[in-house]
């Protein structure tokens, strides 16, 4: 576990061999979580709503979450 000072920002690693299984999760599940999915495509996604905005992205290599609260950009 890696501890960052940065209270508004949480990534999760998730293990590879369910990169895709979590990618398909994820498109199914994220509008009747009150998420607006902006960007799909090569097994990543961009999202938000709720106060949150997030990413998601998986390869044969690695795969993560990354949610966000507050303003971005």
């Amino acid at each position: 576990m890696h501890v960052v000072d940065n209270p508004n920002n949480v990534t999760l690693v998730i293990d590879p061999s369910q990169g895709k299984q979590t990618y398909q999760f994820l498109i199914h599940r994220l509008a009747s979580m009150g998420m607006t999915i902006t960007a799909n495509g090569n097994n990543s996604l961009i999202f938000h709503g709720r106060g949150w905005t997030g990413a998601y992205t998986a390869s044969a290599d690695a795969a993560a979450l990354t949610l966000r609260t507050g303003p971005v950009g």
